[in-house]
């Protein structure tokens, strides 16, 4: 009697467990709703690759900052407007092509290929005055080169020059590797870009105690004070 009862619970179990299942739509079956289209969420958010790579196809090549862009290299751009209160109107990982071009999406292209670092630099700029919609300045952030932080140094130097970044660097260092103010100069002034705008340092000490460069930095000596 205790095995038939038994027997008979288990059965009236599974039937129930049956009905149940019988209840439960079939997934395989249901529309989702359509999801908006969405802008790239990565420029919304402000975000980049972590490495200096356009494609998969981008491959990694030799950089020295003292020397000629050339082609498969890919540079890591910011550029600015404005320098008290800027905004940034464009940023890119862009390789360079076989014809040593790179391109600016609809800002258009420019030719970098055969160009030192500086003249790169004033290249990408005149790119972006020409379609500027304002009169603000535009800065041009050379933040990376194939993976090598740069600091640019500028203005009353021996040398205008981008160097790589490294560890426990000062303001003072990058100038230093730029070869210095120019000869016979007495301006001690500093000027620190970041972001587009510009902080001003009476001289070297006061420079080296309140900022500590980073990539995509500009030093500019200035030549007047």
């Amino acid at each position: 009697m205790t095995r038939f009862t038994t027997h008979s619970a288990l059965l009236g179990l599974t039937g129930l467990l049956l009905s149940a299942c019988a209840l439960i739509p079939d997934a395989s079956n249901i529309r989702l709703p359509k999801l908006p289209s969405l802008p790239n969420v990565g420029e919304m958010l402000g975000s980049w690759p972590d490495q200096d790579q356009a494609s998969d196809e981008d491959p990694t090549m030799p950089f020295n900052s003292r020397g000629t862009l050339g082609y498969g290299q890919t540079m890591r751009l910011d550029i600015y407007q404005g320098t008290r209160s800027s905004e940034r109107i464009y940023r890119t990982v862009a390789m360079i092509d076989e014809r040593g071009v790179i391109d600016l999406d609809d800002f258009g292209s420019v030719k970098v290929g055969g160009l030192k670092l500086p003249q790169a630099r004033r290249a990408i700029e005149a790119v972006f005055n020409l379609k500027a919609t304002s009169a603000r300045a535009i800065t041009v952030h050379i933040i990376s080169v194939e993976n090598v932080g740069l600091v640019q140094v500028t203005g009353d130097v021996l040398e205008d020059e981008y160097v790589p970044v490294f560890e426990g660097m000062r303001v003072s260092n990058a100038v230093t590797v730029a070869g210095g103010r120019k000869l016979n100069s007495s301006a001690q002034t500093v000027y620190l870009t970041r972001q587009g705008e510009r902080r001003f340092f009476r001289n070297m000490v006061q420079a080296n105690s309140d900022w500590t460069p980073k990539a995509g930095d500009i030093v500019t000596l200035s030549p007047d004070i």
